[in-house]
């Protein structure tokens, strides 16, 4: 069911945006959500679907989107983070042989993996001293908020739910929130 609704955009409607227009477009999209976000629910991602098919084939194409991420995007980084994840874990899902579908849906993932970033204070966020024990935990929890408010979307996007719940969590249990060490996480969330 998945990728039924991910490509039926189809490439005629992909075809006319150039590399800036995806990052322009998911940095638009993710500013547009935010109040959402915050409200804890995530609502129809229908535009997701189609910048992260946009972020796939464009990569398929040309590096011009990983030269924007390098060359560095004003912005606050709560929204431009997710879109960088997007693009270098797609590039990464390229270098491990994903098909066409799977790079689509990594970007996917990319984009929505930090939804709970949302609903931390942006003081926390923009911080330059090192975290006070309270805002680290505040911190540590936007994993567990992030796969709350995935869950709305129902249980056709349930691997996207893992892949906002798993975002920290390391091989070595050194990760949070939980500190698992199981091997039957998701590629996705370590890309």
């Amino acid at each position: 069911e998945f990728r039924r609704v991910l490509f039926r955009s189809g490439a005629q409607e992909i075809a006319g945006a150039e590399a800036n227009d995806w990052y322009k477009l998911a940095m638009d999209e993710l500013e547009r959500f935010e109040p959402a976000f915050q409200q804890g629910t995530l609502g129809q991602v229908g535009e997701f679907l189609r910048i992260a098919d946009g972020i796939a084939d464009s990569l398929l194409k040309s590096d011009r989107l990983l030269a924007q991420v390098y060359a560095g995007t004003p912005g606050r980084q709560v929204i431009t983070n997710p879109v960088n994840v997007a693009i270098l874990a797609t590039k990464l899902g390229m270098g491990l042989r994903y098909g066409r579908d799977e790079l689509a849906r990594v970007a996917l993932g990319g984009l929505l993996h930090d939804v709970g970033m949302f609903n931390v204070p942006d003081a926390i966020i923009s911080q330059t001293d090192p975290l006070s024990t309270s805002d680290r935990e505040v911190i540590e929890q936007h994993p567990e908020v992030g796969a709350e408010i995935v869950a709305t979307l129902g249980s056709s996007f349930g691997w996207l739910k893992q892949v906002a719940a798993q975002e920290h969590e390391r091989w070595n249990g050194q990760g949070y929130p939980t500190g698992d060490r199981k091997s039957t996480r998701l590629n996705s969330s370590h890309l």
